[in-house]
This record gives structure tokens, C-alpha cells and sequence, in this order.
């Protein structure tokens, strides 16, 4: 099973400078096999139509609101997205990211020599993985956009292939520095390596002035197994809300974080003194007070990510661990969201990311996870007899049924996905 293993790591002022340089030749590769392809495939009507809406004025007249002018260029820009899959699938034409590397391969010693000073891996993988996936996303899947050009600063990474790390053998056993090539020192990390098996790669990437490096490794599943079982004990219906992250059918209800709510007030200072810095407007150079706070403000926003995390992390391990069966509802997140008197604290909640974390870690113990339709009335059905309450409202969190029994809106709706996991499992 492959998974990911994130560790924190402390490079120096040179070492800092040379991941800096790495990040920013992966994202120049990149950005340089894009234009390429661009270059190429200028003749197709497609490709221009969708080039024509990234830089129409969608509100000339300036009689929309912005935020109808905002949705009005979105629409256009994903039916001429639409358009240039659908063209592109038609011809059954396939990226050569191959190509592409050799090109540049051939030319990078006398056009940029600079990209000798880093690995040759950030050259190389950034257009076999990032520029390669980047367009088999958008042909094979709808809610993929057109691949765009990276800018600086924003996700900066860059990935070692596992051929190009000398000591993959000390950190299996426990050495806790990472080698890297050109790079005269090794890099300090926070831990050793957790899982035991086959290194595939490791991604270094930057986060709020902090660098990581996420180890993909071919781990062995652990030796316990949870064992699937009738017992009505060992199966769990959660219900995902707002007011609380998870409430489960025996009763338990877990807060989670409230990070957004929590740091409002640091965040909003923080931007506050970013908009007055010189740099903030438009086409105006940035200063370096601008850049400081800006990383100020970035290190808010991973405080409120990682609280986040951390609850998640801790609810999903709790019910993996525990329980042999879990029942959840597979929400329409997207949908969710355009409530926008709720959005920012359904966001909080990372419902979606909750779901992810829960099918990895049941397939590493062994338990299974029941998805109920988006459209099963959880809450609405009284679960001791079966009557269905459809004016029930978003506000309502306790009913009463007509047998004369009172539900909490939130664990009634547990308690019916554990009977629709307990139906499922008959």
C-alpha cells in the first residue's frame, strides 16, 4: 500500500537557497513544456476560444455585480474547457512528456545552464509527473480545468526520484538526514521514517516559510487486522455537521476544531497590516515589509490547516481503530457550499478531506466504510418507527415524531446509517 509520509525538515541558509532554486527549476520546466504544447496546438479553434475567455471583459458595460460578472466568466471559461476536452479526446492524442524532456535536455546547457546548480530530478520530474498528470487530469476527469502556468510562491516543490538518494538505506534504519544531490550537507528532519518498505520518491515542498519532505513508500499493512464482525457493538453510524464535526449513533459527539472562528481575529489583523504595506496594489512593487507580513499572514493560515488536520487525524484514527464497520453519508460538498451563510464553517468542518483520511486508514486495520446516498433522508426518518418528518428544517435540531418519541435531529441521523450499514451487511 503506498502512503505518504510528511516529515518536517530544518535546512540552513545555504541549503534553504539551494531548495528555493530547485522549486523555482521544476516550476520553470514545467511552465517551459505548457508553452510548448501551447506552441504547438495554437492552430486549434478550441485552444484559441478557451485563450479568447481568460482575457474577455465579461462585464463591459459595468451594469453586472462582480460577483455575477465572476460567475458569468467561470461558465464561459468551463464550456470552452468543455470544448477542448472533448477535441482533444476525439483526436486520442497523447502528451509526449518524453519528447519534451529531451528537448529540453538538449538545449538546457547552452540556453540555461543555471539548471545544473540542482538536481537534475527537478528538471526532469516536474514535466514527467506535474505536466504529464496535469493533462491527463483534465482529459480523463470533467472537474479537472485546463492545466495553468505556476507562479512563484504558491506551492513551490519540487520531487527527487528514489534512484538519486544515496541513503535510502540509513533512513530506513533510523537515520533521520536526507541527502540530497548537489547539495554538499545533509538535510536535518524531525523524525525518522515511521513505515518500513520500498522509497518510491520524496517530495520537498514549502509551506508558510517551513520546507517538508513527504516520503511515498510501499509500507507493509500492519500485522492487526480489525476483524468484521455481526455485533452490532463493532458498527458506528457518524453523522458530519456544522454545530458539532461528528455525531455518533451511541450517543458520543465530537466538537472537532473551530480553528477559522478561533484565529478570525489574528487573521484579519494580519491582512489588515498586509493591504497598508507597499506592494499590496496592483502592478506595485513589493517591498520587503510587504513580504514579512505576508509570510506572517501564511503562518496564520497554516495554524488554522493543521488544527484542522490534527482533529481529523485523531477522529478517523478513533474510528478505524475501533469499530469494524462505519457509516457515513456521501455528501454533496460542492453543493453545500454555495449556502454561503454556511460555507466558511462546513469548510472548517473539511468533510471531504474527513472521507479521505476514513477509507485509507479502514483499508490499513482491516474495517469497511458504508456510503449512504447523498439523498438518504438520515435525518428526517424517526429510527424507533420508521415514520419519515419531510418539514423538517435546517434550524430544527429537535422533532418530535407523531409516536410521541423526541429526536436530536444529529444523533437520530447516526443511529439511521447504522441501521442502513446493519441493513447492508445482511
Amino acid at each position: 500500500m503506498l502512503l505518504g509520509h510528511k516529515i518536517r525538515i530544518y535546512p540552513n541558509n545555504e541549503q534553504g537557497t539551494y531548495l528555493k532554486k530547485a522549486c523555482g527549476t521544476a516550476r520553470f520546466s514545467y511552465n517551459w513544456a505548457l508553452d510548448r504544447w501551447m506552441d504547438e496546438h495554437g492552430a486549434m479553434p478550441e485552444l484559441i476560444a478557451l485563450q479568447d475567455t481568460w482575457g474577455a471583459d465579461y462585464n463591459p458595460d459595468k451594469k453586472k455585480s462582480k460577483k455575477q460578472a465572476k460567475k458569468d466568466r467561470r461558465e464561459a471559461i468551463s464550456k470552452a474547457e468543455d470544448k477542448l476536452r472533448a477535441a482533444l479526446r476525439e483526436s486520442n492524442e497523447r502528451v509526449d512528456e518524453g519528447g519534451y524532456r529531451k528537448e529540453l535536455n538538449r538545449i538546457k546547457k547552452e540556453k540555461y545552464p543555471w539548471m545544473y546548480d540542482v538536481t537534475k530530478c527537478a528538471v526532469q520530474l516536474a514535466i514527467k509527473n506535474d505536466f504529464a498528470n496535469a493533462f491527463k487530469h483534465f482529459i480523463g476527469e470533467e472537474e479537472f480545468g485546463f492545466p495553468r502556468f505556476k507562479k512563484k510562491g504558491i506551492n513551490d516543490s519540487f520531487r527527487i526520484d528514489y534512484t538519486a538518494l544515496t541513503n535510502l538505506s540509513e533512513i530506513s534504519r533510523g537515520y533521520n538526514y536526507l541527502e540530497i544531490p548537489n547539495m554538499e550537507q545533509p538535510l536535518r528532519m524531525a523524525e525518522t521514517l515511521r513505515f518500513a518498505g520500498k522509497v518510491y520518491a520524496v517530495t520537498i515542498s514549502r509551506h508558510a516559510n517551513a520546507w517538508y519532505a513527504s516520503f511515498t513508500v510501499d509500507a507493509k499493512l500492519p500485522v492487526f487486522q480489525m476483524t468484521l464482525s455481526d455485533d452490532e457493538n463493532q458498527v458506528i453510524g457518524v453523522d458530519l455537521g456544522v454545530r458539532a464535526l461528528a455525531t455518533l449513533s451511541n450517543g458520543t459527539v465530537i466538537k472537532g476544531s473551530k480553528a477559522t472562528r478561533e484565529y478570525a481575529s489574528q487573521l484579519r489583523r494580519n491582512q489588515k497590516s498586509l493591504s497598508r504595506k507597499s506592494g499590496s496594489k496592483k502592478d506595485e512593487e513589493k517591498s520587503k515589509n510587504y513580504l514579512k507580513q505576508r509570510d506572517k499572514v501564511a503562518r496564520v493560515h497554516k495554524k488554522i490547516v493543521y488544527a484542522r488536520l490534527d482533529a481529523l487525524h485523531k477522529l478517523t484514527f478513533f474510528l478505524t481503530s475501533n469499530y469494524s464497520v462505519i457509516a457515513i453519508e456521501d455528501l454533496n460538498i460542492k453543493g453545500m457550499l454555495s449556502n454561503h451563510k454556511l460555507a466558511k464553517h462546513i469548510a472548517d468542518g473539511a468533510f471531504y478531506e474527513f472521507k479521505r483520511q476514513l477509507l485509507y486508514k479502514a483499508h490499513k486495520t482491516g474495517s469497511k466504510v458504508i456510503l449512504a446516498d447523498r439523498f438518504f433522508p438520515s435525518s428526517k426518518i424517526c429510527n424507533i418507527c420508521g415514520a419519515k418528518y419531510d418539514a423538517l428544517s435546517l434550524y430544527e435540531t429537535i422533532w418530535r415524531c407523531q409516536c410521541g418519541a423526541i429526536h436530536n435531529r444529529d444523533i437520530n441521523a447516526a443511529i439511521n446509517l447504522k441501521k442502513f450499514a446493519l441493513a447492508q451487511s445482511d
